[in-house]
């Protein structure tokens, strides 16, 4: 419905037209200042006319109205005209009479029906709005229509006994006098359609059984039926059209793979009686697509809360419902990460899904990437991989925690096996080991990007060293060789066997951080180290001394290879050997600062304890039968030519 009110230029009137489905049903205009009504039956929608209701509801177009539209207004029309100049003084107040007509006309109009009011010219009633008149509105839902200015056209709009329904439209200004309203109405009709839902998918369309009756005895009913099908685009087209009552068995001849879903249409017609055909049943029969629904019972997960690293395991059951059987499955899994960022983990193809049986569909993932609270969810048969009836239960979500790993990972470095100080010297040709150990039994250190080694040489100048390009390849002096780590044990390896040429001050400097990024330290490892490429060996001191119990050995060793042959003879005052410790016994030595294994208890060859008092001891150290040069220190004035001196306490 469309009512519209709008001035004529130049001839200080107004045309108003009221249109029902485009169909213009009142229209008229006058130079006076009125209130026009339309009414609409609520069943047949059609609107009241002059010629049959006029007077039937109160002072209905009673004269007199000063008008030049008079003869018009009394005639037939498809509105009903009240004049707001009517009116008479009552104790100085001005009453308009023909309001209270309208007001009349209002309350006397059955429930249910549609009503239109608007305003014709300016209708001055600003100041003394009908008391009859407003109340009559109000009941309908339209209050403060007394602050309305005489200049604005309005239109109001109510369903009769319904207040909810009321709508007012008031001209933006003065100036405007073009306004427009527009809804939507509904009514009993003669004619119409009745839809099913829409059926399938299907996967075989076989046929259509239907039935109807007539109300009445005397049949004054049209009945017909469409088949409308929608095709994989969700577009609609009528594949069987004006399907007579008497085809109550109807063979269909649909193809499911363009129109996996149908719908049925009936039109039904009843001019006489109003009154539609009754449809007893109408059925389609059809072989439906498959449908997977998941089941959560016997649905297993890892846990909701994992250390980085840990490995996820969720088995959930997908069940076939339907008598169709469905072909290898398409599952995707993904998940929604602290971020809320989708994360794509796989999408994997499952065995067949016959009818009525179960799969078990799981999934096993690594938690390194996605540290924090993640959604985890499953979508089965996703992007519609294979027809189905529902896609609605095919998803199912999990949620769980990982505890990002935050612990800093150790680094360790031995020079052919020993931990040094700051300046110690060590081998011209070392063995390096570096090792980084981490707490995480899931995230193998095994990324050599994660480890940066510098060395940097007398001159002052840095350089980085490479990695090998695998694993446990060929070791080379100038390349690091790598092992990864093998879990539990987290521990990468690097090996590296320089060959330092130059004597005087090195530095290394190492980098490392673990597959989470925690850095080994909050500054890189830094080691100073000296290099003396001649074979020299410094006095050897016995530590403690004097000792009762036990003392071990300590000297430096300068070069790159430590003696082939080495010895320590103890001697009494008397110049008898009491004990000979050979090289063997002292155990392990390397170059640069050592402190044997090896600790003398104070017994001679025999195992026999000696007896308190000084002792004189002598080393000799030969390096492929040569003498190793002696190496000067600040201590050799314990020494008297290379006899030392230690005391034997009880």
């Amino acid at each position: 419905m469309r009512v519209s009110a709008w001035d004529v230029p130049g001839q200080g009137i107004t045309s108003d037209n009221v249109q029902l489905n485009n169909q213009l049903i009142a229209t008229g205009g006058c130079n006076y200042r009125a209130i026009y009504a339309v009414v609409l039956d609520s069943i047949s929608l059609q609107n009241w006319s002059t010629l049959d209701f006029a007077g039937k509801f109160g002072n209905i177009n009673q004269p007199p109205y000063y008008d030049s539209c008079q003869a018009t207004v009394n005639g037939s029309q498809g509105f009903f005209a009240f004049a707001t100049d009517s009116a008479y003084s009552v104790g100085g107040n001005t009453v308009y009479r023909n309001l209270d007509s309208l007001a009349n006309f209002i309350n006397r109009i059955p429930t249910g029906n549609y009503v239109v009011l608007y305003s014709v010219t300016e209708h001055f009633m600003s100041k003394s709005w009908s008391g009859q008149f407003r109340f009559a509105l109000s009941q309908q839902g339209i209050n403060n229509v007394d602050t309305i200015p005489d200049t604005k056209h309005f239109i109001f709009f109510f369903k009769k006994g319904f207040p909810g329904t009321a709508q007012t439209v008031v001209a933006a200004t003065d100036s405007t006098k073009n306004i427009t309203f527009t809804t939507m109405l509904g009514g009993n009709w003669y004619k119409g359609y009745m839809m099913s839902e829409i059926i399938g998918p299907a996967i075989q369309w076989n046929s259509l059984h239907w039935a109807n009756n007539s109300v009445e005895a005397i049949n004054t009913d049209t009945l017909a039926l469409d088949i409308v099908g929608v095709d994989t685009l969700n577009s609609e087209h009528v594949l069987y059209s004006a399907i007579q009552p008497s085809q109550i068995d109807f063979i269909l001849n649909i193809n499911p793979f363009i129109y996996p879903r149908i719908y049925l249409r009936a039109y039904m017609e009843d001019s006489v009686y109003r009154t539609p055909p009754q449809l007893n049943r109408w059925q389609i029969y059809y072989q439906e697509v498959p449908e997977a629904v998941l089941n959560p019972v016997g649905s297993s997960f890892q846990s909701n809360s994992v250390s980085q690293g840990d490995t996820i395991h969720w088995k959930m059951p997908v069940e076939n419902v339907s008598l169709s059987d469905m072909s290898d499955l398409l599952v995707d899994y993904y998940l929604f990460d602290k971020d809320n960022i989708r994360r794509n983990i796989t999408s994997t193809r499952f065995h067949p899904l016959l009818h009525g049986d179960t799969l078990n569909a799981a999934v096993k993932f690594s938690t390194a990437a996605y540290p924090g609270l993640n959604s985890l969810w499953m979508e089965v048969n996703p992007r519609n991989d294979q027809p189905e009836q529902y896609h609605f239960n095919n998803y199912a979500r999990i949620d769980f925690n990982v505890n990002r790993d935050v612990t800093n990972p150790i680094l360790d470095v031995t020079f052919d096996g020993q931990h040094i100080l700051n300046g110690d010297i060590v081998s011209a040709k070392p063995q390096i080991l570096i090792k980084l150990k981490d707490e995480n039994r899931y995230l193998a250190l095994n990324d050599t990007s994660k480890f940066k080694v510098y060395v940097k040489s007398p001159d002052g100048v840095e350089s980085q060293i490479y990695f090998e390009t695998s694993a446990n390849s060929a070791l080379s002096e100038k390349l690091l060789r790598w092992t990864p780590a093998q879990l539990p044990d987290n521990t990468f390896k690097i090996e590296y066997n320089p060959i330092f040429n130059v004597d005087g001050i090195y530095e290394l400097r190492a980098q490392a951080r673990d597959e989470s990024g925690n850095l080994s330290g909050s500054n890189d490892f830094r080691i100073s180290f000296e290099v003396i490429n001649k074979s020299s060996i410094t006095n050897v001191f016995n530590y403690p001394n004097p000792f009762t119990t036990r003392t071990q050995f300590v000297f430096t060793l300068t070069g790159s290879e430590v003696p082939t042959y080495f010895k320590i003879q103890i001697y009494n005052i008397s110049g008898k050997v009491v004990k000979e410790i050979t090289q063997q016994q002292l155990g392990n030595i390397h170059i640069g600062r050592n402190i044997t294994e090896y600790a003398w208890d104070g017994k001679d060859e025999f195992g026999d304890q000696l007896a308190k008092g000084v002792y004189l001891y002598r080393v000799i150290t030969q390096l492929d039968g040569d003498d190793i040069e002696h190496r000067n220190t600040t201590a050799d004035k314990y020494f008297r030519k290379g006899w030392g001196k230690m005391y034997l306490l009880k």
